[in-house]
């Protein structure tokens, strides 16, 4: 390799370390919740294409289908997309985000089957939930004290002003999440109720409360309009069900 091609080869590295960098700094800040998560080939091999190296329709589509089969939400990974041609100051590809999207939701259902989160809105399942449940009945000792909280919506909503379906789980999940980093939550949705399974501890309690305001603010149509219900997690196995309903109620 002559001097030429070793400079070629710095400058090519440099290019592609920049725009990670950058592009992974965005995304943090934009919407990134698990920073460690964040790196992986498919997304060294979408900035190399989005640097003018590769298929960049194709990237895309592989790095959509990584980040489902990583359990990534959809609101997330077109987010973080953004964020790349933010980071190459460069105009959004319509194509990409089609290609991306094609990439996730052809693994939307085989990364739904393998986990315990919905992909699509980042909350947990209720079958997961109920999973956790049971295993906390089934812990002779019960050594960490949990609550079980609802956060309960309007069965009404304005249609004009709030999301609604798969809108309102994401946005739903995401203010959730955001609201409750560090608490070792587990949150799931189900007949109008935001349900929270966490640790009792005073600062857990402070966050569920924030959690509910963030939820408000979701949409005017939210605004006072939730109510927060909370209570031991059960101890024993036949009041799981129970307290289910009596929090979706």
């Amino acid at each position: 390799m002559n001097r030429n091609q070793v400079s070629a080869s710095a400058s090519k590295l440099s290019a592609d370390s920049e725009l990670l960098s950058a592009w992974r700094r965005l995304s943090e800040m934009a919407c990134w919740r698990e920073p460690d998560d964040w790196l992986i080939p498919e997304v060294e091999v979408f900035a190399q294409a989005l640097l003018g190296e590769g298929d960049i329709e194709r990237a895309a589509l592989l790095l959509g289908a990584a980040r489902a089969l990583l359990g990534v939400g959809v609101v997330e990974t077109v987010e973080d997309l953004r964020c790349a041609y933010v980071a190459a100051a460069k105009t959004l590809d319509i194509d990409s985000i089609q290609a991306m999207l094609e990439g996730w939701s052809a693994n939307f259902q085989l990364a739904l089957g393998d986990s315990c989160t919905d992909p699509s809105t980042g909350l947990a399942t209720i079958a997961h939930l109920e999973r956790l449940l049971l295993d906390h009945c089934a812990s002779a000792e019960l050594e960490e004290s949990k609550v079980l909280a609802a956060i309960k919506l309007p069965v009404r909503l304005n249609f004009g002003t709030a999301p609604t379906g798969w809108a309102l789980k994401a946005e739903l999940g995401s203010a959730s999440l955001l609201s409750l980093t560090a608490t070792s939550a587990v949150v799931a949705y189900s007949d109008h109720a935001v349900l929270i399974l966490m640790p009792r501890t005073i600062e857990n309690l402070t966050k569920l409360a924030r959690c509910q305001e963030a939820i408000e603010e979701i949409s005017p149509a939210l605004k006072g309009q939730t109510r927060l219900e909370c209570e031991l997690a059960p101890s024993l196995e036949r009041e799981i069900p129970l307290v289910l309903a009596r929090l979706c109620r």
